[in-house]
């Protein structure tokens, strides 16, 4: 027979401590915390309240997708485990999912509205989501910039406001120095 024994040590439990792994959940758990005392439910809460915003973020889309399509993916959002299970764990991808979708509606609102506002917040969550989201955060840009040059070069140049002619008159209508020394 085989004796096993256990010091106090392995009788105590075992906690996970919460550390946030990226510049941008470290500044909002700061805040939180400071403002509502430090506890795990509230280093969890700017998580949590940004993958509500997340699930709310399709109706920002509503005026090129539709209402209903935009409700549906919010309701696909509410129901993704995927999302449930990154929220309540502190997942960076939560954040870099947030401000990818939030820079990619500034920069159709720009491309509609030429205002200034929308290039600043573009240029600020693309920068927030290649510097201060988490390290895959560039990867995601990436791949957002990749799906952009799939999309230019599958396109047909025979309309008279193609997307390449769109491209290049909002990259030059960008206001590049003014938001980078914003950001």
């Amino acid at each position: 027979t085989e004796i096993y024994t256990l010091s106090l040590h392995d009788a105590l439990p075992i906690s996970t401590s919460l550390v946030a792994h990226n510049p941008l959940m470290f500044t909002a758990n700061t805040l939180t915390m400071t403002l509502l005392g430090s506890d795990t439910g509230t280093a969890r809460l700017p998580t949590v309240l940004i993958s509500l915003i997340l699930i709310a973020m399709p109706m920002l889309f509503r005026r090129w997708l539709g209402v209903t399509k935009a409700l549906i993916l919010s309701t696909l959002l509410t129901i993704s485990p995927a999302l449930l299970i990154a929220s309540r764990t502190m997942s960076g991808p939560v954040w870099s999912a947030a401000l990818a979708i939030l820079a990619v509606y500034a920069i159709g609102r720009f491309v509609e509205s030429r205002r200034w506002r929308y290039a600043f917040v573009a240029t600020i969550t693309i920068v927030m989501l290649v510097i201060m989201a988490e390290p895959a955060g560039f990867i995601m840009l990436l791949g957002l910039l990749g799906g952009f040059i799939f999309a230019w070069t599958t396109t047909s140049n025979m309309e008279e406001n193609s997307p390449r002619q769109l491209t290049f008159e909002t990259l030059r209508s960008w206001p590049w120095l003014r938001s980078l020394i914003i950001t």
